[in-house]
């Protein structure tokens, strides 16, 4: 394949995660309104894989391969930045092989749940409070969260700004959503609250956790797709990676 070829692909590519990551979000929530409010049995045949709020389901799987597709992505620009020897875009290499690791161990912790097997060691050694009993991974995954942001800062510098923007936005909807969101069913949980807020509250956390990955993951397709250009013979000046197309 050739690399202008390659290049309209990866763009080709961006729409089509978005179709699909919007069809998939549109989909739960039907079942999750249907199950909270219609009536519908979410061990129903078939519709089991349909929900949002359980493991081996359509969602699950589908949020396991586009984090190993960010995974991929990260660690293509990984690889492009350190082959860019004595220019800016190198120091960045480290910084994407890092992301393309942490992606690799999201989509391993998508795939068999491993943050929400910890919330048992969580409450067992009394770190969260009973209203966070549903879900006390976020007692540990809030200064994670807070510790990668601020490993990342030197990084966001490093990028042009409008990258830098969305890989900033990325990030808080995927918080947003799995942290946020997972206090918001703890307090329902907690409260006794009827099954169609939390199911209300599970369309916001599993959709705001695709809506975030998707947007990184077109985000990085997007500078991939640069960095493919400004590689081609015909190429005036060899832009550095994390800059936006002319």
């Amino acid at each position: 394949m050739t690399q202008p070829g390659f290049a309209s692909h990866l763009a080709g590519a961006r729409r089509i995660v978005w179709g699909a990551s919007a069809a998939v979000i549109a989909v739960g929530a039907i079942h999750a309104l249907l199950v909270g409010f219609g009536g519908l049995d979410p061990d129903a045949d078939g519709m089991k894989y349909l929900d949002l709020d359980d493991e081996q389901t359509l969602v699950s799987f589908y949020s396991t391969g586009l984090m190993l597709l960010g995974s991929l992505a990260a660690l293509a620009l990984g690889l492009a930045a350190r082959a860019a020897a004595r220019s800016a875009a190198s120091a960045q290499a480290p910084y994407w092989l890092l992301l393309a690791a942490m992606m690799a161990f999201m989509a391993l912790d998508e795939s068999v749940s491993l943050h929400e097997h910890s919330s048992y060691s969580v409450r067992a050694a009394g770190l969260a409070p009973d209203i966070f009993a549903w879900g006390s991974w976020v007692v540990i995954g809030i200064p994670v969260v807070l510790a990668v942001g601020l490993a990342f800062l030197r990084f966001l510098w490093m990028l042009d700004r409008g990258t830098a923007a969305r890989l900033v936005l990325a990030g808080a909807i995927f918080v947003g959503g799995s942290i946020g969101m997972e206090i918001v069913s703890s307090v329902l949980v907690f409260n006794e609250a009827s099954p169609g807020f939390y199911r209300i509250a599970t369309i916001f956390e599993e959709g705001g956790e695709i809506l975030g990955v998707t947007l990184f993951v077109a985000t990085l397709l997007g500078l991939l797709r640069v960095t493919v250009r400004a590689s081609l013979p015909e190429a005036a000046a060899r832009a550095p990676l994390g800059q936006p197309a002319e």
